[in-house]
């Protein structure tokens, strides 16, 4: 299915895409794609605040502070996920849970990437409104979602069956 597709129907039931996800047998390239994919659109959904920041505080260009943020969510955030998801699933593994990592690998970057509606309205927020209660709202709806995608995916029952 087609990732915007896809994020539609995660929002409507979370726990089919994650399981028609596992039984399609998705390996970490694919889970390494959602990875960059979500970078870019949190990339995105970053760069109104940017621009806004770069207006309040002109010393540091607008330029320059896309710059550190496409570094920051493009190349570092998905390393960073990855290094998460590797070391609570070796921890896992040292519990005698199989295949924790390749279940924390596709909730946590597929949920990075589901819940990117929300950061898009959250940038636009912290854009256009500024620092304030407004953006602390959509910055809690964004991670509580993330958090609940992460949980979806991780925990689905296809799990059980999955080679």
């Amino acid at each position: 299915m087609a990732v915007v597709a896809d994020i539609a129907a995660t929002w409507r039931a979370p726990g089919a895409v994650f399981d028609r996800m596992i039984r399609e047998g998705q390996g970490d390239d694919v889970v390494l794609i959602h990875a960059i994919i979500g970078g870019v659109l949190h990339f995105v959904a970053a760069a109104p605040a940017q621009a806004r920041a770069a207006f309040l505080e002109p010393s540091v260009p607008v330029e320059a502070r896309l710059f550190w943020s496409a570094l920051l969510f493009i190349l570092l955030l998905p390393i960073l996920l990855w290094s998460f998801a590797m070391v609570v699933g070796g921890l896992g593994s040292l519990l005698g849970a199989p295949n924790l990592g390749r279940r924390l690998r596709l909730g946590l970057f597929w949920g990075f990437v589901a819940a990117s509606p929300l950061a898009l309205l959250m940038g636009m927020t912290a854009g256009f409104i500024g620092p304030g209660t407004q953006t602390s709202l959509t910055a809690a709806l964004w991670g509580a979602s993330v958090a609940w995608f992460f949980a979806k995916g991780a925990l689905s029952p296809a799990w059980r069956a999955a080679p």
